[in-house]
């Protein structure tokens, strides 16, 4: 019996996602295992409740600035595992984070 083609074509897709995946998956821990220094990141967002969050981090300090509706925010030194999971929050995670925890001042 013949193999439909559109199965194989995602059987493909899926397969080249997977290597993907473990290409940066291998990146990440090298640069772990090595020590370097990480990204910078500067991104904005809306959650889904309309506030309007824009983040910057300083990878030197191990902080982030986030900026609600023209608050200004900062967090407190971050260990660097911290720091490098915080790299990938979302706009909800970071109104989360001010929500939930203390670890965070305004910046006047």
């Amino acid at each position: 019996m013949r193999e439909n083609p559109i199965n194989t074509n995602k059987v493909k897709i899926f397969l080249k996602i997977s290597r993907i995946e473990k290409i940066f998956e291998y990146i990440f821990a090298m640069s772990i295992n090595n020590k370097q220094k990480f990204r910078t990141m500067k991104a904005s967002g809306t959650t889904g409740t309309g506030r309007h969050f824009r983040v910057s981090s300083n990878k030197s300090a191990r902080t982030f600035t986030v900026v609600v509706d023209g608050t200004k925010y900062r967090t407190v030194k971050m260990n660097q595992e911290e720091f490098q999971s915080c790299l990938n929050n979302t706009a909800n995670d970071w109104n989360y984070f001010l929500k939930s925890s203390s670890d965070y001042y305004v910046v006047k």
